[in-house]
């Protein structure tokens, strides 16, 4: 199991010119080969053909001029991201099917409630009024009922319950009929869509594209949401570790003594990071990155360790992502109860359900 720290803020004013310069071409150049990456998948999955001799790792570090580490990592995370949207793509078609299903359900008794009504107006048209016996249309004496779970509507003749009741349902059960029958076919085009279609990721979030014309700030000042597209788009990366390395990654070097963190960028600029802490998991980075360095056989034994690095304008985040064994002895069952909290911002509420006893 992956679990991911982060670090306190490391605000830019306190680092050298040089470093937040060579940090900040670093996430661009980051982002956009794994952008880079992932489109190329993508436009290979919708044309079921590949164009390249290469495999997309060399291309990728040729092309942005990265290392085999930086490339790794790029295509990792656009691997990563295709695979997300393929579970993605699966889970809105076993919900589009759900709702087929229970459109398709609907539609069954509407036109069951339909057949039934027509029948009867049918009877009326012929001058002989005749009723299913289980419909909740009925004639009692010289009187028509309706019988509803809460109520009971008498018609006290039939030109009354025909033109009131009848016309008034078949008319509302064939409205109801065409709108079902339009989201049957909207829904079939969709899950077809889905099944057929291989759709790509706007990186900078749909949201954010949007809102050059739906927001007035920057309808009037589209620079200003260039530059916030742009620090949207570009402004992380997550190397991948390696269980093969020393410290457990071969571009971040944490020194859990010092604190320091020490990583070369793709333009040979040696970053260094002083007094770096984890305010929640130091002690968890520290085991990590020490279990490694002592690991003597790390090929079998070593445990990768991932770093990412966030730019959030006035600073930076950083993250060590280790792999934590899971307990062993975590109860799952539920068989003596279960124990619900429910923590607010004023109140924790909390519900005890008990094994039930005969």
């Amino acid at each position: 199991m992956r679990k991911t720290y982060f670090s306190t803020r490391v605000y830019k004013n306190t680092l050298r010119e040089i470093f937040n310069d060579s940090i900040s071409h670093t996430l661009l150049l980051f982002s956009r080969s794994k952008h880079f990456a992932f489109h190329t998948q993508v436009l290979e999955k919708r044309s079921n053909e590949s164009r390249r001799k290469k495999s997309l790792h060399l291309i990728v570090k040729e092309r942005f001029q990265l290392n085999d580490h930086y490339a790794g990592s790029a295509v990792q995370e656009a691997n990563a991201l295709l695979k997300s949207q393929k579970e993605l793509q699966k889970m809105y078609i076993e919900n589009k099917e759900i709702q087929l299903t229970s459109v398709k359900k609907k539609m069954k008794s509407t036109k069951r409630h339909l057949t039934i009504l027509l029948k009867i107006k049918q009877s009326f048209v012929n001058g002989s009024p005749k009723f299913n016996q289980t419909a909740r249309e009925q004639q009692i004496g010289h009187f028509f009922v309706v019988k509803f779970k809460f109520r009971t509507d008498i018609y006290y003749h039939a030109y009354q319950f025909e033109h009131d009741y009848l016309d008034s349902q078949i008319a509302f059960f064939k409205r109801k009929l065409g709108r079902l029958d339009f989201r049957l076919d909207r829904l079939q085009k969709q899950i077809r869509s889905l099944k057929n279609n291989s759709n790509s990721v706007v990186f900078g979030t749909k949201k954010l594209f949007k809102a050059q014309h739906t927001k007035e700030n920057y309808q009037y000042d589209h620079q200003q949401w260039r530059k916030d597209w742009e620090r949207s788009r570009y402004n992380q990366m997550t190397i991948s570790g390696r269980k093969d390395a020393k410290v457990g990654n071969f571009v971040f070097c944490y020194i859990p003594e010092t604190r320091e963190l020490h990583f070369t960028t793709p333009d040979g600029t040696k970053i260094d990071i002083e007094n770096l802490v984890f305010p929640y998991g130091q002690e968890q980075v520290n085991h990590a990155i020490e279990t490694q360095m002592s690991c003597k056989n790390k090929k079998k034994y070593g445990k990768p360790i991932a770093w990412s690095v966030e730019d959030h304008g006035d600073y930076y985040i950083f993250k060590c992502i280790v792999y934590v064994p899971e307990n062993p002895h975590k109860n799952h069952s539920r068989a003596d109860g279960l124990l619900g909290l429910d923590l607010n911002v004023d109140h924790i509420a909390w519900s005890n359900i008990m094994q039930k006893v005969n």
